[in-house]
């Protein structure tokens, strides 16, 4: 994946590109970004629509392989005159410009050492076309505080090891619990009211502890705060952490978020207390084990609130301590 040298370069050559716009604005404006020995001199551009364009030299049989536009990113070749024939990737969302700029630093990246311009960035466009494929969605409150949540539990198990903890989380892809790894699972309930005590349980499985070798359950109380980071700033901050970036940004994708899109990021939820309990037989709540197979005939869907107050003693933070490590590889 990108590193942030080579993202904050890109971020800076086209911010001076889109200054020069202001008074150029008929052609594709460039500046040349890095000598690639075995590819040479890639430019970054910009275009009076002030699209940014990634130009990468090629040599002059250059053939593309079908079906490289699709979505919002166009994958062609442009002749330049003068500087030669080149690969020209761009995006067509304005609102995508920044992720945009993440794609081509991984394609900087991933275009050293190699000697096949366009078999790099089919391959790059191949990992990232999906974030490209539809945008971002306005994501509906309790979504939003669902995503919330589900980041900052993220960034408690990002401390002990953060592959394994991005591994772990699978509730963007509609698994049964949030994270699982080992056969433990860790369902999240995230709620933004004034006690923090009730939650919504969507099914009769999510607080079954048949349903993994440990269960348990984390409560996220948020609260509306103007000063709160946004979902954008707890991305950012897990990639600090060491979360790998492009596989983070593709989960929440797979959420409705797109990282640095322009939204979900107006309402603000600060992160009050985050309570976890395990999961046990006498833990409250609706389970599919407990119910005879005659009474769910017919039954398709079932949804309750459960009030935390009645779910015992939350773990210590040692206890806690050790279920966050079961979410890390062993050595």
């Amino acid at each position: 994946m990108a590193d942030g040298v080579t993202a904050s370069a890109l971020a800076e050559g086209f911010f001076y590109l889109q200054a020069d716009a202001r008074h150029q604005l008929t052609q594709i404006l460039t500046r040349q970004f890095k000598d690639v020995p075995g590819i040479g001199p890639v430019l970054i551009g910009m275009d009076p629509d002030g699209l940014r364009h990634l130009l990468i030299p090629v040599p002059k049989d250059t053939v593309l392989p079908n079906g490289q536009t699709t979505g919002t990113l166009r994958f062609g070749i442009i002749d330049m005159g003068l500087k030669g024939r080149f690969l020209d990737l761009t995006c067509t969302e304005l609102p995508l410009s920044y992720v945009f700029e993440r794609l081509c630093a991984d394609v900087m990246d991933r275009l050293d050492g190699a000697t096949a311009a366009v078999a790099t960035v089919k391959a790059t466009l191949d990992d990232w076309r999906a974030l490209f494929s539809g945008g971002s969605v306005e994501l509906s409150r309790e979504s939003l505080i669902g995503l919330i949540g589900e980041l900052d539990v993220l960034a408690g198990l990002a401390r002990h090891e953060p592959v394994a903890a991005l591994e772990s989380w699978v509730g963007p892809s509609a698994a049964l619990h949030d994270f699982a790894l080992g056969g433990t699972s860790l369902e999240v309930k995230s709620t933004s009211s004034q006690d923090g005590s009730k939650v919504t349980i969507s099914s009769l499985e999510q607080l079954d502890p048949l349903t993994a070798n440990t269960l348990y359950l984390a409560v996220v109380h948020v609260r509306p705060d103007t000063s709160a980071p946004t979902v954008d700033d707890r991305i950012r901050s897990l990639i600090e952490l060491g979360v790998p970036s492009y596989k983070l940004i593709q989960k929440v994708a797979d959420y409705g978020h797109v990282f640095e899109s322009g939204k979900n990021n107006t309402a603000l939820f600060s992160l009050q207390n985050i309570r976890y309990w395990l999961v046990t037989e006498n833990f409250p709540g609706l389970r599919r084990s407990d119910l005879q197979k005659s009474r769910l005939v017919g039954v398709e869907r079932v949804k309750y609130d459960l009030s935390v107050d009645t779910a015992g003693v939350v773990l210590t933070a040692e206890e806690r301590m050790e279920m966050e490590k079961k979410f890390a590889w062993d050595d």
